[in-house]
């Protein structure tokens, strides 16, 4: 006679049972962890509008669930804190940020490559910038929690840039202060990008921000049948140390 102990044992080892498949409980973990995630989307979505309508000073958590129409308790599991409604979506792109850049490795000529990276997502998100639009919107109710937000991306982006430039340029970030250089001008220059592109309310081209700005300041590297528009380049790469030779000091001159 089966026991419920053996029924146990069967379903725990994926074994058909009562003619389910054996690979359902991945199934169903992958459609909870989807329905989880339009539900968060959907919760964010509602909170931003409420933001833009009426600030994020003047909404509150309660307010969000009636409007979701969903329990506190359900806004706050996904969401513990009131400001996760706004941070969630910037910890997710600075993630992909992050992700991107780990991707590309050591290369030759990084900072074209690095431009180039940022410009590829801009490209590949698609109809997503309106989300990011709104986002912005929403966003700019907050200066309070913006702020502290932003810095704390702009540090882990610009360490990230430097690791990745340091590596590229084969020298010490330790004692030689290019590549930190380098990497907060590009965080710059990308944040300044994207924030104009918030501020006039996506009206711009983002693809094509980025090529004009890549171009002009030299972060873009030119066609060889196509001049350069800017006599140099604003961010000038120092060359790479000949292989064996010791990182180049800093010289502590201002």
């Amino acid at each position: 006679m089966r026991t419920d102990q053996d029924g146990a044992a069967r379903h725990r080892t994926g074994e058909v049972h009562e003619g389910r498949r054996a690979d359902e409980p991945k199934q169903l973990s992958a459609g909870w962890v989807e329905r989880r995630r339009r539900v968060a989307a959907n919760i964010e979505a509602i909170a931003w509008q409420l933001f833009v309508e009426r600030r994020y000073s003047q909404v509150t958590v309660e307010e969000v669930a009636a409007a979701v129409g969903c329990s506190i308790r359900t806004v706050t599991r996904h969401f513990p804190a009131k400001e996760d409604l706004l941070l969630d979506f910037q910890r997710r792109s600075n993630r992909m940020v992050l992700q991107a850049f780990a991707e590309l490795g050591p290369v030759p000529d990084p900072v074209p490559a690095i431009w180039g990276t940022w410009r590829g997502m801009a490209r590949r998100a698609g109809d997503r910038l309106g989300t990011y639009l709104m986002w912005g919107k929403a966003a700019a109710t907050a200066p309070e929690v913006m702020h502290r937000a932003h810095g704390e991306r702009r540090a882990s982006v610009q360490d990230a840039l430097t690791a990745l430039l340091a590596r590229s340029l084969e020298t010490d970030p330790e004692t030689d202060v290019h590549p930190r250089v380098l990497a907060a001008m590009l965080e710059s220059a990308n944040s300044a990008v994207v924030e104009y592109w918030l501020r006039r309310g996506g009206v711009d081209d983002l693809d094509t921000l980025y090529e004009t700005v890549g171009r002009l300041h030299g972060l873009l590297r030119e066609p060889d049948h196509e001049p350069a528009r800017s006599p140099a380049p604003v961010l000038a790469v120092p060359a790479r140390r000949p292989a064996g030779s010791p990182p180049r000091p800093h010289s502590g001159e201002s």
